[in-house]
């Protein structure tokens, strides 16, 4: 089971698989801190926080900040002004071998292939232009309310125990919503819904297909 050296360092010896052995992981860290990477060109930037559980599992929590990144346009001399914040929940599964010897693990615990079952939920505001035939154009404000339930597949590359590189790609069901806003026109009364694509983390048609994607980039802490 064990040899003990004259210098008094043990070589231990497991028995049956070893990727569950947590000596194997002694002195690796165990968070990792992500931020996503060029989302900041689409309008927002999201925060993700990475906690290791056991050797083949970790949870994900994420903060989406719409509105920290390019204010995207609406027409030339218009501005979208998006503003409002998004949350999301996974757990992580890394991948095994289907088949192996013993003494074999993780080279990392954040390390390798995932899938992650995950939940999302946010609102946010925007500004658009509201088009009616007997009327001038006008800008106005309207909210969204969405959430999706989507299964992401992706892998992570750790770098010298310190840095992180995470690509991923989602796909699932979701919801959209917005406020239904009456506005005055030169003929009386409209009502307004938007009923397009919600975005900025989460991306959810009308049908209630929802998808997602990133690559995140983060430093790793204890």
């Amino acid at each position: 089971k064990k040899i003990v050296f004259e210098n008094g360092m043990v070589q231990k010896f497991d028995e049956g698989s070893s990727y569950d052995n947590k000596e194997y992981y002694e002195g690796q860290n165990r968070s990792a801190y992500k931020i996503s990477f060029l989302s900041w060109t689409a309008g927002f930037t999201t925060l993700t926080y990475e906690r290791n559980l056991k050797p083949g599992a970790s949870i994900e929590a994420r903060l989406g900040i719409i509105g920290a990144g390019r204010n995207e346009e609406i027409n030339t001399n218009q501005k979208t002004n998006q503003r409002g914040a998004y949350i999301g929940f996974g757990y992580k599964f890394y991948n095994k071998p289907d088949y192996y010897t013993s003494r074999q693990h993780y080279g990392h615990l954040l390390k390798g292939g995932y899938i992650r079952p995950e939940i999302n939920f946010g609102s946010y505001g925007v500004d658009y232009i509201l088009y009616t035939g007997s009327s001038i154009p006008s800008k106005k404000r309207l909210t969204k309310t969405y959430g999706s339930l989507m299964v992401c597949v992706g892998k992570q590359w750790i770098f010298d125990n310190k840095f992180a590189l995470d690509v991923f790609f989602g796909l699932g069901t979701g919801f959209t919503s917005s406020n239904k806003s009456q506005f005055t026109t030169g003929s009386g009364f409209i009502d307004v819904v938007d009923n397009s694509t919600t975005r900025y983390g989460n991306n959810i048609f009308p049908n209630n297909l929802a998808f997602n994607f990133g690559l995140n980039i983060g430093f790793l802490g204890k």
